[in-house]
């Protein structure tokens, strides 16, 4: 038996959470207290925690639409980054699907454009449509060669 100093109502021991860094290997407050001070504390700050997801997304997106701006369509050559995809030329080795990448850190987006090639979506549908329909393939190989050396590969 232990007894939460919040609501002083002593209680059995798998009512307290455990924490491996309190002597006892239990958290001092039972689970309800703890729940019911979380709860506190995430309406407390979520204004600021909400404010700076915001940010924190702007600046990802900014340094994506950059990232995205030094290449251009492998087949056709069209450099509009806004109708850019990133065709993954091995879908084994596909982790993930890049416009999933702002829930990513920038180091594991720059890994996984690795395994990609850029493509307009015109191009990028009519291959799919190519490979559906008469299972033809892609030319081009090489995956995007190099990381533009203006982008770097250590932030995250």
């Amino acid at each position: 038996m232990k007894t939460c100093p919040k609501c002083k109502i002593e209680k059995k021991l798998t009512d307290f959470h455990r924490n491996k860094s309190k002597k006892d290997g239990l958290q001092d407050c039972c689970k309800l207290c703890c729940k019911e001070r979380d709860k506190n504390n995430r309406l407390k700050f979520k204004e600021k925690w909400n404010r700076h997801y915001k940010e924190k997304s702007q600046e990802k997106i900014q340094w994506f639409k950059e990232l995205k701006q030094q290449y251009s369509c492998k087949k056709c050559g069209d450099i509009r980054y806004y109708v850019l995809d990133f065709h993954h030329i091995d879908p084994k080795e596909k982790d993930y699907n890049i416009s999933d990448a702002l829930r990513y850190s920038k180091t594991k987006i720059l890994s996984e454009l690795k395994k990609c090639i850029p493509l307009c979506r015109n191009c990028h549908s009519e291959f799919h449509h190519l490979e559906k329909e008469n299972n033809i393939t892609l030319d081009i190989k090489s995956p995007v060669d190099i990381m533009p050396a203006s982008v770097p590969a250590t932030m995250s």
